[in-house]
């Protein structure tokens, strides 16, 4: 519609079809790096991934740089929290995770996640909480219609399946992820992006499921110490306290693994070259400077 001139700004792109933008001479393509990350969230309750080393061989067991270009096209870059870099409270000296399938096959087997049977996929022998013979197997549940997701996942699961892991995607739709599966705690594994604004806050995400009634906190995520750092950051108006106390529990979420964060967001706008003004936003306000804008 912005190409015939129907339309003249289309917000949020979808990021398969940004580049195409640069083919129609009437219309520019203004991409920004959202402040909200793409991820798998785990579900830290359930048995197969309690065990943070777990979760850390996941983390290495995929290729999160090849992704950002084969499925962003390039516009994304590799996320590893969730605090953008654009932010001052950005830690950059985290752990982070890079592809690494030989570190991801240690730490399962340190777990007790052998491949026995030669089927390709790892079972359980000796891991706690899950019987003997168990296969290390599980869904990440993906919202329905957006071909892109797919492809992402059907990438990682196939590196995963490399480490002797077996994921599987299951389609389902916006309520059932959103109203039952993530506020309950109600699954495996699943795929979708956390909404970010300009301040850092990271209460919603990390405070205690139960301790707080935190029904946000949807993989199950549980540290006493990041509890205190993240309620210490939200009674304070001193940046450089709430700075300290953000980088502290941004390293320890690092360390365990609660999401697998997979790239940033890309914001892509297309606006008709007729129209002038138009400054793109990391987040989600699109139309901050709406007075500024005029067309020829």
């Amino acid at each position: 519609m912005t190409e015939t001139g129907e339309v003249d700004i289309q917000f949020r792109v979808q990021d398969d079809l940004a580049l195409l933008l640069d083919k129609m001479p009437n219309v520019e393509r203004i991409t920004v790096q959202s402040l909200s990350p793409w991820l798998i969230w785990i579900n830290n309750n359930h048995p197969l991934f309690k065990d943070v080393r777990t979760r850390q061989a996941l983390a290495y067991g995929f290729d999160k740089e090849m992704i950002c270009q084969k499925v962003f096209q390039g516009l994304a870059e590799p996320a590893d929290g969730p605090i953008s870099p654009q932010l001052w409270a950005y830690n950059p000296n985290i752990r982070k995770f890079r592809h690494d399938p030989e570190k991801a096959k240690a730490l399962l087997e340190e777990v007790g996640w052998r491949d026995e049977n030669g089927d390709g996929v790892r079972e359980a022998h000796g891991v706690e909480g899950v019987p003997d013979g168990t296969p290390l197997k599980f869904e990440t549940a993906n919202i329905a219609g957006e071909q892109i997701r797919v492809q992402l996942l059907s990438l990682v699961h196939a590196q995963w399946k490399e480490i002797g892991v077996q994921a599987e995607i299951r389609l389902v739709d916006v309520a059932t992820m959103f109203g039952k599966m993530h506020p309950n705690n109600e699954f495996e594994t699943t795929y979708s992006y956390i909404a970010r604004y300009v301040d850092p806050d990271i209460g919603d995400l990390y405070l205690d499921r139960v301790k707080f009634n935190n029904r946000n906190n949807y993989v199950g995520f549980s540290d006493p110490r990041v509890d205190e750092l993240i309620l210490a950051s939200q009674q304070t108006a001193d940046r450089e306290k709430r700075k300290e106390y953000l980088w502290e529990a941004q390293a320890i979420i690092a360390e365990k693994v609660p999401q697998l964060f997979i790239g940033w967001r890309v914001n892509t706008t297309a606006v008709n070259k007729r129209v002038h003004g138009y400054k793109p936003a990391p987040g989600y306000n699109e139309m901050w400077n709406a007075s500024e804008w005029w067309v020829e």
